[in-house]
């Protein structure tokens, strides 16, 4: 696919993918402009735009890829991987920087397993999905980093949300 930057991630077999373990139909993205630290994406190797377009066993390694992410957040170094993508994407993507090194600090402060996670996944241009390939979001989220997250992905549509800085 021409002008995807997903399928180009892919091919490069760049610096902000990773398998944990390897899958057959997905590859996990560390997204550059996370929202929180450790925001990743599941994205299929295969480029589909809509869910709907996933075959029965996409779909089944879907849920078992997320899984796999929980089990992998257990040990995984967010203080490390931003101290590396700040290196990697500091200079080449600019506009990422302030992210990835916002990313780092609260990184720093929680530095521990996340307490739960919000999960996103904009099915068409409609529902505010701005690259044109299927990617499923996965967002940890730690005690105290919201002051009330009561409500949780509601609160996020309605702009109420109240973030701790």
């Amino acid at each position: 696919m021409v002008n995807c930057v997903f399928c180009e991630t892919m091919k490069s077999n760049s610096e902000d993918s990773f398998e944990i373990p390897r899958l057959q139909y997905f590859l996990f993205i560390i997204d550059i402009f996370p929202v929180t630290p450790g925001h990743i994406l599941i994205v299929p190797k295969r480029h589909v735009a809509e869910y709907m377009q996933l075959t029965d066993q996409e779909r089944y390694e879907l849920v078992d890829a997320i899984r796999k992410l929980y089990e992998h957040f257990e040990t995984l170094n967010l203080v490390d991987l931003y101290t590396n993508l700040i290196s990697i994407y500091g200079k080449k993507i600019p506009k990422s920087l302030s992210y990835l090194t916002d990313a780092k600090n609260k990184a720093k402060k929680y530095n521990r397993a996340p307490d739960g996670f919000n999960h996103g996944l904009n099915d068409c241009y409609e529902a505010g999905r701005t690259v044109n390939h299927l990617h499923y979001h996965i967002m940890p989220r730690w005690i105290g980093d919201y002051k009330n997250t009561t409500g949780g992905v509601r609160k996020m549509f309605t702009g109420k949300g109240d973030y701790k800085k």
